[in-house]
């Protein structure tokens, strides 16, 4: 299992995040507003652009919810990598004009969670997830962050990081990984998940405004 991940010196990556290093646990939930640099945290992973820690080898899985394609990644032989983002296999199920974004989200990652009961224990397993709660509804939120804590107590070989907006996944897991500071919290209301994002949007533009003036960042 992936035990930490660190930033490179000087890489893209570090001029636009808060910290230098995360330590993993089975379920990592990426907790910041948009522009906090998750989804570049996830692209940085499976680039395999970090560096790792770990206590065996890793088979890396994705859904990464957006149009862009890393299956043409360098392997090495800790980290092997298969992408579970197909959107044609929504196509050959359903019409896809009958669904909306967060349905088909759903419906692929019942494709996940079937991987995850067939998964061999012999390996670790590393799933990053993306965006997956962007559309979903309420019910369908909930749906999901039970679904992978079920999953991760069930199957302790199996690991998550999960770049995420919702409050109610904050309200599922024990902890979430605060993207403002680099720091594992427990939030405990709404209120205080509106107000760590509400109150940290200035340090955000901020560094943003700096790294866009020096040239050192991709936003």
């Amino acid at each position: 299992m992936l035990t930490k991940i660190q930033v490179k010196k000087d890489s893209t990556l570090s001029k636009i995040l808060f910290f230098d290093s995360i330590e993993l646990k089975q379920v990592t939930l990426l907790f910041g507003g948009n522009g906090i640099g998750k989804s570049s945290l996830i692209n940085a992973i499976l680039k395999q652009d970090i560096v790792y820690e770990y206590d065996k080898s890793v088979l890396l899985y994705s859904y990464i919810n957006s149009k862009q394609n890393f299956k043409e990644l360098e392997r090495n032989d800790h980290l092997d990598y298969r992408d579970m983002f197909d959107p044609s296999l929504i196509a050959r199920k359903f019409d896809a004009s009958e669904l909306s974004e967060g349905q088909s989200i759903v419906y692929s990652l019942q494709d996940i969670f079937k991987l995850c009961s067939q998964l061999d224990s012999s390996d670790d397993h590393l799933i990053l997830l993306d965006e997956i709660d962007s559309g979903l509804s309420v019910e369908n939120v909930d749906y999901v962050a039970k679904k992978i804590k079920a999953i991760c107590k069930k199957y302790p070989y199996i690991q998550f990081i999960i770049a995420f907006n919702n409050y109610v996944f904050c309200k599922t897991f024990k902890e979430v990984f605060n993207m403002y500071n680099g720091e594992w919290i427990k939030i405990n209301s709404f209120d205080e998940y509106f107000d760590i994002i509400n109150s940290n949007k200035k340090m955000l533009l901020k560094k943003r405004k700096n790294n866009m003036l020096t040239g050192k960042s991709d936003f």
